[in-house]
C-alpha cells in the first residue's frame, strides 16, 4: 500500500523554516548580529581614515558660512587644512553611505512588506545625503583653491544649501538605522542566549527523532 507523504519530507525543509506569510525565512540569530555588526564597520572605518588624515578643522562651521567672508572668517590662514580635510571627507562619505545602504537591505528583510517602504526610503536618503555631501565639498574646494577662489560667494552659499539638505537627511536616516540595526542585534543576542545556557555552547537543539512504537501486547491463540 502506497504511504502518502507531505510535501518536502525527507528534504530537511520544514514549515518552520518558512517566515510568515509575505516574509522571508527569518534569519539565524548568529547571522543577524554578523549582518548588525558588519553593517555598521563601514562607517566605522570610513571615520578612522578621515579623522587619520584630516587635520582638526571647524569643518561644520566652514560648511553653513555661506559667503565668502564668512568662509574666510572661519578658514583664516589655514586654507591647507581645509582643503587637506574636504579631501578626506570622501572616506567618512562613503562610510556613512554604505553602512545606510546596508541598514536599509537588511531593515527591507526584517521588516516585512508593509514596512518594506520606510526601508527604501532609508536608502533613498542615505545615497542622496552623501551626494549632496560629495556636491558640497567640491563647491567648497572651488571656493577656497580653484576658479572660483576670489571671485563671489556662489560657491560657498550652494554649499551651504547641499549642507542643509545633507543634514536633514542624514539624522533621521542615521536614527533609523541606528534602531534597525539595534532591534536585529538585540534579536539575536536573545535568539542566542537559550542556546548557550541551555547547552553551554551556540548549537542548535539535537534532532528530533521518532519515538519507538511501543511493545503490543500478545494476543491470545485461539480455541
Amino acid at each position: 500500500m502506497a504511504v502518502a507523504t507531505k510535501p518536502g519530507a525527507g528534504t530537511g525543509h520544514t514549515a518552520a523554516d518558512e517566515g510568515p506569510a509575505g516574509r522571508p525565512p527569518a534569519l539565524p540569530a548568529w547571522a543577524g548580529l554578523l549582518l548588525a555588526l558588519g553593517a555598521l564597520l563601514p562607517v566605522a572605518l570610513g571615520a578612522l581614515l578621515f579623522r587619520d588624515r584630516a587635520p582638526r578643522v571647524r569643518d561644520i562651521a566652514l560648511q553653513l558660512a555661506g559667503s565668502r567672508a564668512a568662509a574666510e572668517a572661519v578658514v583664516g590662514g589655514h586654507a591647507g587644512a581645509y582643503l587637506a580635510a574636504l579631501r578626506a571627507d570622501g572616506w567618512l562619505i562613503a562610510g556613512y553611505g554604505l553602512t545606510l545602504v546596508a541598514a536599509a537591505l537588511l531593515g527591507g528583510y526584517m521588516l516585512g512588506p508593509s514596512r518594506r517602504p520606510l526601508a527604501l526610503a532609508l536608502g533613498g536618503a542615505g545615497l542622496l545625503a552623501a551626494c549632496c555631501d560629495l556636491g558640497e565639498d567640491a563647491l567648497l574646494r572651488s571656493g577656497l583653491d580653484g576658479p572660483a577662489a576670489g571671485a563671489s560667494d556662489a560657491p560657498f552659499a550652494a554649499a551651504t544649501a547641499l549642507a542643509t539638505v545633507k543634514w536633514l537627511l542624514l539624522l533621521p536616516a542615521g536614527a533609523v538605522a541606528l534602531g534597525i540595526l539595534t532591534v536585529t542585534a538585540a534579536r539575536a543576542v536573545r535568539g542566542l542566549g537559550p542556546a548557550r545556557a541551555a547547552g553551554g555552547s551556540t548549537r542548535g537543539p539535537p534532532p528530533l527523532r521518532c519515538p519507538a512504537a511501543p511493545d503490543r501486547p500478545p494476543v491470545p491463540a485461539g480455541p
